[in-house]
């Protein structure tokens, strides 16, 4: 439960070498009161409680943000573009913005805000369908779009589009996504139910955040904004609406949907590359106090066989299916021994950092070629499941990867896949038809066949 108190009122900040996360619990005493909303790269404060603690309701809400939008007509500098940047390189700017007087407290008001509500500009993408609005909704569309109408360091950012589309990015530090998903599956149910409510609070007006930009910082937003739109260029988001059947099916056969979908995804790597790879799938431990994750590793030496023999015409039926039951298996076990505090990813890690930290010769088990290509995440997944159609997006973990996040709902699945478009082994929409074809083939099989 402890992610969800660093959810609000929390932010990344740069520091040399590690950066830091700041959060405003909601039981101290100078706990924030507001938001902050930011239009055509305009930064407002937004308080929405009052001086005695009174929230602002829906209309007054309302009535204030379109009061920032009244009030701002041309972009200014895309200041929000800096957190983009490098870590080392944004630590190294952030000093120099925070020197002026009027640009650290306006630093200040964005890091303590409850959250960072961003207008967006028409957003008209090129392509159909869902992806290139997810595109906006990971990273704004680039700098001649809504990039700079950003703060990627705050933890959470709800994302208004004049489109109509929807969404938000979070600042992966404080929390999992989960406890993300959870909030927005909350905020939206609260949204449908709750009735009109007559304002108990007194409104005050939205107070600009103003930034006064010398010549250095307005060179690290130049250097940002290239360096942003390369990477945009470079990324490749495709969104799977896989709508066969949900995680309604693998239930009826009594198998567990994540480990089904897990398995799946290693036959669609395997059509499509010729072999299997080291394949992380995030696995909560938040059962433990200050608990965050440990790896699944999802390719294992039943998934190889299974995917190896479903296109093998010389295996029988009965024998494929065999075969898939005991990969989902095997999953389902290393996944019980991960998230029960078994695996081994996490205390590898531990002991790195502890030699490192001390002085110590990094161990030759960290130096074995086995080791790095065992941690060389080409398929790098996550479960996220919500009560909404929803679906999440990250990068590949690696230049030669894949980012695969997913909600498995009861009658259809949503994937959020992404691949690197100047790695010319992959392709997101490659592994997107892969997939699709293998969810639906293993359903065939499982439905066609009996266990022997």
């Amino acid at each position: 439960m402890a992610q969800y108190y660093k959810l609000f009122g929390a932010c990344r900040i740069p520091k040399p070498q590690r950066d830091g996360v700041i959060c405003y619990a909601p039981d101290q005493p100078d706990r924030p009161d507001h938001i902050v909303v930011v239009y055509k790269n305009h930064f407002f404060k937004l308080r929405v409680y009052d001086e005695e603690e009174r929230s602002l309701n829906p209309s007054q809400i309302e009535e204030q943000l379109r009061a920032i939008l009244g009030r701002v007509e041309t972009r200014a500098p895309p200041v929000g573009i800096l957190t983009s940047e490098q870590r080392d390189e944004w630590a190294q700017v952030y000093p120099l913005l925070r020197q002026d007087p009027a640009n650290a407290s306006s630093l200040d008001e964005i890091e303590r805000s409850l959250f960072v509500v961003c207008l967006d500009d028409e957003y008209r993408p090129q392509g159909e369908g869902l992806s290139p609005y997810a595109g906006q909704m990971l990273h704004g569309a680039g700098s001649g779009f809504n990039s700079g109408n950003r703060w990627f360091d705050k933890t959470l950012q709800f994302i208004i589009g004049r489109n109509g589309f929807n969404g938000l990015i979070y600042e992966h530090a404080p929390a999992e996504g989960p406890p993300v998903v959870a909030v927005t599956d909350h905020a939206l149910e609260y949204c449908a139910k709750a009735a009109a409510a007559a304002p108990t609070a007194t409104a005050e007006s939205p107070t600009p955040l103003s930034f006064h930009l010398g010549p250095p910082v307005l060179d690290a937003i130049e250097r940002a904004k290239k360096k942003l739109d390369g990477l945009i260029g470079d990324l490749q988001v495709e969104v799977l609406v896989f709508d066969s059947f949900g995680k309604n099916f693998p239930k009826s056969q009594r198998l567990p949907p994540d480990a089904f979908i897990q398995v799946a995804l290693q036959l669609a790597y395997f059509r499509l590359h010729g072999e299997p790879c080291a394949s992380y799938e995030s696995g909560s431990i938040r059962r433990f106090q200050l608990g965050r994750t440990e790896t699944i590793r999802s390719c294992s030496m039943e998934s190889d066989v299974f995917a190896r023999s479903f296109d093998d015409s010389s295996c029988s039926a009965s024998e494929k299916r065999n075969r898939l039951i005991a990969a989902v298996q095997a999953h389902r076990r290393y996944t019980d021994d991960a998230v029960n505090g078994r695996g081994v990813d996490r205390h590898l890690l531990g002991l790195k950092m502890i030699a490192a930290e001390r002085g110590i010769p990094l161990p030759e088990l960290y130096k074995d070629p086995a080791f790095g290509k065992s941690c060389h995440w080409r398929l790098s997944t996550s479960q996220v499941p919500a009560k909404q159609e929803l679906v999440m997006y990250y990068d590949p973990s690696v230049p030669d990867g894949y980012g695969v996040c997913y909600n498995p709902l009861e009658r259809k699945m949503l994937f959020g896949i992404s691949a690197w478009r100047s790695c010319q082994r992959t392709d997101a929409s490659r592994l997107s038809d892969s997939l699709r074809r293998s969810l639906n083939d293993m359903s065939t099989l499982l439905a066609s066949t009996v266990t022997v």
